[in-house]
């Protein structure tokens, strides 16, 4: 039980990574890892108005008695839990820590001749705050000393800004440089589209990659999450990024293109982009709105999201032409291969980051406690891979070196001992899911409603499943594989003729060695869907074969 709960805590790290300041945790016994000016909010299983908190040092960090915490320097310090009785129920450990880095602040889009200025903060702020600014693409922008950025030509141009006294702290920023007529937000739309695909040349050796991830960059955006506070006033919760997947013309006469001939006509009104975020990043949101290149938000509307996969879809207009994303097929994605994460990370001082690793495994199945009652009810399908994902990064890209859309990044394994375990969800599942959520479909998906154990479990632990207090069950002889049935419930699984003691050894043609590749087999089905599905078993010697209808 201990366990599942720690996995569940680690998974929801990145859940709160499109949260802007305040984390909460819940486990005895943790130890916390906190940043100078960085405010967390601690909590515990009881009510919050029956404990109060206390800390071992307020030099180090200070911790209000409802738990709200700001670390002030460098150190560790104990944080304790009462209740009204004076009882000790919860203690904690937090190390306070402090990144030297520099922030680099402003717009990343200036058009042609036209000017941006931008500010590096150098954190901590007792540091030295001056920097030298430098170009590292001066035929598409130059910048003076002072941090004032020239568009010179169409492009990504980099941006870096290096402390005076520690050459080894560099920031760098993407600035984004676009003909006027990109910003042209008329109802006479008049289309320069500079930023196109290119055949991808991987002889240069210093900057073969630019293209592949230009291909993808721009059609990832930004996400805000805005909520209500208690004056009414729509205030922004979390940043985090979206992926434009879908892109229709609506002419003035209020026809819809669909195809790429929509650029061949110059009556149009506005385009209509559909967005693919995760779920989490919207929960609780009564305004949403897209970020674009520091200058641009626009309202876009919620259509539907999934409440077992972290994805949900939103549509928005604008007279602006952005790009939309390729996606590959995910079934190829090869473990080892490399990639890149495209997404705000951090928020949009770091707006449309990119970082590159490799695919650690390329299909992997988490346990999930859905329903928060200590079991696990869903096997959530990734991509597992090492590119680094930050807070902010949630609904960003997976991309390939292709330039293609290979996942959705989700969530990440957050803890000391853990190093950039990040998860994306596959790109054909993102796609089936999506075609549903477009037309305001929640995909209702079906449970079989049996409680099953491996027989490799059995296997393992054959005294266990034998004893006469727990199971009483031995396996047939020569039975090595499948599920267990020791419980049929309501469900498909009780209408189909599923019965205690059956061996299930395929579903829908796959063999069931394990409880996810049952639990993922069976995702693939709606309920009301009118599909079906064969289910072999094992029963009284013979194999039987049952036809479940969704």
């Amino acid at each position: 039980m201990r366990k599942i709960l720690f996995i569940i805590l680690l998974l929801f790290i990145l859940s709160a990574c499109s949260k802007d300041n305040l984390l909460t945790l819940s486990l005895d016994e943790e130890t916390l890892y906190l940043y100078v000016d960085k405010e967390i909010q601690l909590s515990t299983k009881y009510n919050m108005q029956n404990v109060f908190w206390e800390t071992s040092d307020e030099t180090i960090a200070d911790v209000t008695s409802a738990g709200l915490v700001t670390p002030k320097t460098i150190g560790t310090v104990t944080f304790f839990a009462y209740n009204q009785s004076a009882n000790l129920v919860l203690k904690l450990t937090g190390i306070v820590l402090i990144k030297e880095e520099i922030s680099i602040v402003g717009q990343q889009g200036v058009v042609i001749g036209e000017n941006i200025s931008l500010t590096a903060n150098v954190i901590p702020n007792s540091l030295n705050q001056s920097v030298i600014w430098e170009s590292l693409d001066e035929t598409i922008a130059t910048v003076l000393p002072s941090g004032v950025v020239t568009g010179v030509s169409c492009g990504l141009a980099r941006i870096l800004a290096t402390s005076t006294d520690n050459p080894e702290l560099v920031g760098e920023i993407e600035i984004l440089v676009y003909d006027e007529s990109l910003s042209n937000v008329d109802d006479e739309i008049d289309i320069d589209i500079t930023l196109v695909d290119k055949n991808l040349d991987l002889t240069q050796e210093n900057n073969f990659l630019e293209p592949i991830i230009k291909k993808a960059y721009n059609s990832v955006i930004g996400i805000s999450n805005y909520q209500y506070n208690n004056y009414g006033i729509a205030t922004i919760f979390s940043e985090s990024s979206g992926v434009i997947y879908k892109r229709i013309a609506i002419l003035k006469d209020g026809n819809i293109v669909t195809d790429e001939t929509m650029l061949e006509h110059d009556d149009i009104r506005t385009f209509r982009y559909y967005v693919v975020t995760n779920r989490h990043v919207i929960t609780d949101a009564d305004v949403i709105k897209v970020f674009y290149n520091q200058e641009v938000e626009i309202t876009a509307e919620l259509i539907e999201y999934d409440d077992k996969v972290d994805l949900a879809v939103l549509k928005f207009d604008s007279p602006l032409y952005f790009e939309t994303a390729t996606f590959a097929d995910s079934d190829q994605v090869l473990t080892g291969e490399f990639c890149f994460s495209i997404g705000s990370s951090y928020g949009y001082s770091f707006y449309n980051s990119v970082t590159l690793g490799l695919v650690s495994y390329s299909n992997r199945y988490v346990s999930t406690d859905l329903n928060n009652d200590g079991y696990s009810d869903w096997d959530s399908q990734y991509i597992q891979h090492s590119s680094p994902i930050n807070e902010g990064s949630s609904g960003g890209a997976l991309v390939n070196l292709k330039g293609e859309v290979i996942g959705i990044n989700s969530t990440k394994i957050s803890d000391v001992s853990v190093d950039n375990m990040g998860f994306a969800i596959p790109s054909n599942l993102v796609l089936s899911i999506v075609a549903l959520l477009e037309e305001g479909i929640r995909p209702q998906r079906a449970i079989l409603g049996i409680t099953v154990v491996s027989v490799k479990d059995i296997l393992m632990n054959p005294e266990r499943y034998s004893d006469p207090s727990e199971y009483n069950y031995t396996l047939p002889d020569g039975i090595t594989y499948g599920m267990v049935v020791f419980e049929v419930n309501e469900g498909v699984a009780l209408t189909s003729g599923v019965l205690e003691l059956d061996i299930i050894l395929e579903f829908n043609g796959v063999q069931t060695n394990f409880s996810y590749e049952l639990r993922s087999e069976i995702s693939k089905f709606m309920l009301g869907s009118g599909d079906t599905a064969e289910l072999k078993v094992y029963r009284d010697s013979s194999i039987v074969t049952l036809t479940i209808v969704f």
